[in-house]
C-alpha cells in the first residue's frame, strides 16, 4: 500500500532524511574554524537571468565560452529554444545568490 504523506509534513527532511536546502551547511572552504552558515531562504536570494539570442551556432559558442571564461557549466544554460518569427533561438540562465556577490559557477583554471 502506498504511503501516505501529510500535508503539514512536506518538508525534504521527511521524504528524503536530508535537511531542506535552505538549512544545509554550506561549505566553509579551507578555513575550518569557520562555522558553517545556513544557505538563505530563496526570499534573501538574489536572481539574475541571463538571455542569449542569435544563430543557433552563435548562442552555443558563446556558452562555450562563457564557460571556458569561468562563468557557468555549460549545463546550467537552457537547451537553445526557437525564436518565434526568426530563425534565431534563445538560451537562459539563471543564478541564485544569497545577498552577497554572485559567484562564478566555475572555478578559472589559474
Amino acid at each position: 500500500m502506498p504511503q501516505e504523506i501529510k500535508p503539514e509534513d512536506n518538508s525534504d527532511e521527511s521524504r528524503t532524511g536530508a535537511a531542506p536546502e535552505s538549512e544545509q551547511h554550506i561549505d566553509a572552504g579551507d578555513n575550518s574554524s569557520e562555522t558553517p552558515t545556513k544557505a538563505p531562504p530563496a526570499a534573501e536570494q538574489q536572481v539574475v537571468r541571463i538571455t542569449l539570442v542569435g544563430s543557433r551556432k552563435a548562442v552555443l559558442k558563446t556558452i562555450h565560452t562563457l564557460y571556458l571564461l569561468g562563468f557557468a557549466e555549460v549545463s546550467d544554460w537552457s537547451p537553445p529554444q526557437p525564436v518565434k518569427n526568426s530563425n534565431d533561438v534563445a538560451s537562459s540562465l539563471i543564478r541564485r545568490q544569497g545577498t552577497g556577490t554572485i559567484e562564478p559557477s566555475v572555478k578559472p583554471n589559474t
